[in-house]
């Protein structure tokens, strides 16, 4: 689902620079029209460095309670829920069997 978000996001982001960058070359220069894109690239990077949690290295468990106490209602129904809320599945869980590194999905 995320992967598919940020592949229209870049996309649409594709678009918008060929849709505007001749006309605003033409009118303002080419070095002006980078540095308008640059200023638009650092403010995102700072608006996204404050508001999105830091994920990297955390398992999918950290991730969703990371994403629980920040007041997201449809983590918390799949949690109490016992599986995705969206989808009404209870998810299946994996235990080890004890012997060696199998595991098995209940």
């Amino acid at each position: 689902k995320c992967v598919a978000q940020a592949t229209a996001v870049f996309w649409l982001s594709n678009f918008l620079v060929s849709l505007t960058f001749l006309s605003l070359a033409r009118g303002w220069g080419h070095a002006q029209t980078f540095f308008l894109y640059a200023v638009i690239v650092v403010v995102s990077e700072i608006y996204f460095y404050f508001q999105m949690p830091e994920t990297t290295g955390l398992s999918l468990h950290e991730i969703q309670q990371l994403f629980e106490s920040q007041g997201s209602t449809t983590a918390a129904a799949a949690t109490n829920n016992g599986g995705d809320a969206a989808a009404g599945v209870e998810l299946p869980s994996v235990q080890e069997s004890g012997q060696g590194n199998e595991k098995e999905i209940v």
